[in-house]
Parts: structure tokens; sequence; C-alpha cells
């Protein structure tokens, strides 16, 4: 990857500026490349891989799998496809202890409570949505995955319905 971007790099330093004339008024534009997650995924095998970590979307979940991060793609930016899973599930789990208000659940009433929470929100994006959020998903971790986190952000008025806290 470093030899790509390198590359990248200096072809782009060794650019002309544009000269450009509209209405007797002169222009120069510079081009300037700043590289992106396309860039760095070119080193991957596939597409279909996070450029940060490598994984794919079957391991994104699986949090007994250490990610291995190679600090420089950092500089590309982050993943809006991890971004939105992690957002997601931050979201859910808070919104499932709101009743409790707590994130350690000591008592088995108070993890009824949050079962049952998790359970109505579930049935909402059900319905309201047509996902299955946080279901275990045989041979994933569960359903939350790119697609879902993609749906979820693409519409924010959706959540602004009548909700019970």
């Amino acid at each position: 990857m470093k030899k790509s971007t390198t590359y990248i790099q200096s072809a782009t330093s060794s650019l002309h500026d544009t000269k450009v004339t509209l209405t007797d008024k002169h222009f120069s534009v510079k081009h300037t490349r700043l590289l992106n997650m396309t860039d760095a995924a070119t080193h991957k095998t596939s597409t279909m891989r996070c450029y940060i970590c490598g994984e794919t979307s079957k391991d994104y979940n699986n949090l007994s799998i250490k990610k291995e991060v190679t600090p420089e793609t950092l500089q590309f930016g982050l993943s809006i496809l991890h971004a939105r899973i992690r957002l997601f599930e931050s979201i859910l789990h808070v919104a499932y202890k709101l009743p409790v208000q707590k994130w350690q659940l000591r008592s088995e009433d108070e993890k009824v409570i949050v079962k049952q929470r998790k359970m109505e929100i579930q049935e909402e994006f059900r319905t309201k949505m047509g996902l299955l959020v946080d279901v275990h998903k045989p041979g994933c971790s569960n359903t939350n995955d790119g697609n879902t986190g993609r749906r979820i952000f693409a519409d924010p008025e959706l959540g602004r319905g009548n909700h019970r806290h």
C-alpha cells in the first residue's frame, strides 16, 4: 500500500495547473489529490473488506476476533460502514437500558425490564422498517450489518415518531 500511495502522491505533485479563461477573467486551477479509502483499499484482495482492519461484514460484530489495524490506513478517514454499525449498536444498547438507567444489570427485575424493552424496540424496527435488528444470525454475530446501518440512518425522520420512554 505504501508504494501505491507514494506513487499517487508523486504523480499528483507533478501535475501542472490548468489555466482557464472565462469572460475575460483568468483562472488557475491547482490539482490536489486527497487520498481516500478507495485508494487505501487497492491493496486488499476484495473491496468487500474493511480497508482499516481487513475484516469482511461477516466478522465485523465478532468481538472475539482481534482486528489488526494498520495505523497508516487511518490517514484515509474512518469507514462509514463501521461508523454506522457501531453508532447504531451504541444507540440500541442505550435505548434498551433507558427504563433502568443503568449500564450494568444486577437484579433479575432489571434484566427482565431491559429484555422486554429490547423486544419492543426490535418489534418497532420490524413493523416500521421491515428490519430485524440485534438478532443472532447463524454464521455471524447478529443482523446489525452495513445494510441495516445504511437504512437506519437514511431516514432520520422515521425515528422521530411517538416513542415510549
